[in-house]
């Protein structure tokens, strides 16, 4: 039994250091975010699933927080300045890819217009582009690519994400 235990841990240790760690530099390499509010659809395999995705950017930070579609908490992710840690909180009716890594991503579609190679290096990623596309790769595989010629969407890993942003400022 003690072996069996062992192997688990071992394969749990395993697993999270092979797990690629997210990266979002700071505005002090990259263009920076912006306030939006955007309807988000994951299809992931057969299988889809929308959200409300709220990106607050303040001078004391940043803040993330993702509801369904009827107004119920998914997750937040936030940070207290640029060489802060991320805090995530995620909700147990979350069902989607990763919170960190969408949220990666989606600040990787924020930042499309104005990318370049030394913010992409700041997450240890490589950034090539061409006419059609903008692709970001890590260890010399693709992890991100947004193409040209539909700008409302981005696809991750093995997620499409299509985008309905609104940069207007939520009343209060």
């Amino acid at each position: 039994m003690k072996s069996v235990v062992r192997l688990f841990v071992f394969a749990l240790v395993l697993l999270g250091g092979c797990a690629r760690q997210i990266v979002l530099p700071g505005e002090s390499v990259c263009p920076p975010l912006y306030d939006a509010t955007a309807l988000l659809t994951l299809r992931e395999d057969d299988s889809s699933q929308r959200l409300i995705l709220r990106t607050q950017v303040s001078d004391t930070g940043i803040v993330f927080v993702a509801l369904d579609t009827l107004g119920a908490p998914l997750f937040t992710l936030q940070r207290a300045g640029d060489g802060a840690d991320w805090q995530a909180d995620v909700s147990k009716l979350y069902r989607g890819p990763a919170a960190g890594e969408l949220i990666a991503a989606y600040s990787w579609w924020q930042r499309r217009a104005e990318l370049t190679p030394e913010c992409a290096a700041a997450a240890q990623l490589d950034l090539r582009e061409d006419s059609e596309a903008i692709v970001l790769s890590h260890a010399n595989r693709t992890w991100w690519r947004w193409h040209k010629a539909a700008p409302g969407q981005f696809e991750y890993a093995d997620v499409l994400v299509r985008v309905n942003e609104t940069r207007k400022e939520i009343s209060e």
